[in-house]
């Protein structure tokens, strides 16, 4: 048995990449003390979290010719999640409020607002889309015409952030438009005619549609139904 358990020791070592150790593991002197050492120090290193990477697979939807590595696979769930995307059978739709990305009445992307923006970023990099479209969204606050041009400005100046940030890494064309206060996603307004300012700050919006090039099916990211 004491010769067994380091030569098991030895294998270990091997696999987990631990040259030196298993190169000063001498099999003919199972009782060295050195050995045991040696052994010894293979079982501590085995007992270290390591990323095998093992779940490298061919991944419709995502970059790289759909091959990514597992760490690829995770950065992108978590942005998804942290996103709070909906997914669909060939598209993702992201909605971030107005309120996180620009000061009141203003049209210019807040700095507050980059660590959502990289995230996002996250999302387009890691899936292969080559196509998305943002839409502002304003509340019912003002006119008709100023809260359509707010919202157009709005969605232009996502589109600038994200072509300047020099984090994409891929090709992307990005239509804008604006909707206003035509597509509320909440009252505006009580029954009693009062200010629902909760539903107001849900309708400032700017919504992201980022269409993929092969259906989202079969791969790590699942489609909601």
């Amino acid at each position: 048995m004491k010769v067994f358990l380091p030569r098991v020791v030895l294998i270990i070592a091997c696999i987990l990449g631990v040259p030196g150790i298993a190169l000063g593991w001498d099999p003919a002197r199972p009782d060295d003390p050195a050995a045991h050492a040696a052994a010894q120090a293979a079982l501590t290193q085995a007992q270290k979290p390591r990323s095998l990477l093992t779940d490298i697979r061919e991944l419709p939807g995502l970059r790289s010719s759909g091959l990514a590595l597992q760490k690829n696979i995770e950065d992108l769930q978590q942005a998804l999640t942290t996103l709070n995307a909906e997914i669909l059978e060939q598209e993702i739709r992201i909605s971030l409020s107005a309120d996180l990305l620009f000061d009141f009445d203003q049209y210019q992307v807040k700095p507050d607002a980059d660590a959502e923006l990289r995230t996002l970023t996250t999302v387009l990099r890691e899936t292969d889309s080559g196509w998305v479209r943002v839409v502002g969204h304003t509340d019912s606050i003002g006119g008709d015409a100023y809260n359509l041009r707010l919202s157009e400005q709005r969605a232009e100046s996502v589109k600038r952030w994200l072509l300047g940030s020099g984090e994409l890494g891929v090709e992307v064309i990005i239509e804008t438009s604006g909707q206003g206060e035509n597509e509320p996603v909440a009252p505006n307004s009580n029954i009693d005619g009062s200010d629902n300012a909760a539903g107001r700050a849900l309708n400032r919006r700017v919504e992201l549609v980022i269409q993929a090039q092969k259906p989202f099916t079969d791969s790590v990211i699942t489609p909601m139904h």
